[in-house]
């Protein structure tokens, strides 16, 4: 049984030689979209509001713009987001879970239906004797 499966598949790949080059046509599709997904992030994820921790501790870090080392406001910045924007990334991050799940999903689909109707077909082109909408 599993001989003739992989026999019939072969013969499906040998036939339909689109189902060889198909598969670039989703991975470019997923690649525009997560570049823009991904610069959507950067624009999410930088929205926040910058504020200097407020620590007790004495420490010491090196000063960038002054090129020597400071021992005062040396804790740190961190990122505040607000609830509104803090459910936008959330639901940003679900939308590109989605997203590429649905174009894997549609590409298979595409797989899973020529394959089937190639194997009922015999590779033969189906005789359509009038066309849809016209009465026969």
């Amino acid at each position: 049984m599993a001989t003739s499966i992989l026999k019939v598949a072969a013969k499906v790949v040998g036939e339909v030689q689109a189902l060889i080059i198909f598969p670039v046509i989703p991975y470019v599709v997923l690649a525009n979209f997560r570049m823009f997904w991904f610069s959507a992030t950067l624009s999410l994820f930088s929205s926040g509001r910058v504020v200097q921790n407020n620590c007790s501790s004495n420490c010491c870090a090196y000063d960038l713009e002054s090129k020597r080392v400071s021992c005062d406001r040396c804790c740190g910045y961190s990122i505040h987001y607000t609830p509104h924007l803090t459910a936008a990334i959330l639901f940003h991050l679900f939308g590109c879970y989605w997203a590429t799940q649905f174009f894997v999903a549609c590409s298979s689909t595409v797989i899973a239906g020529s394959v089937p109707s190639y194997y009922w077909t015999q590779g033969e082109a189906p005789k359509i004797s009038s066309p849809l909408f016209l009465p026969q």
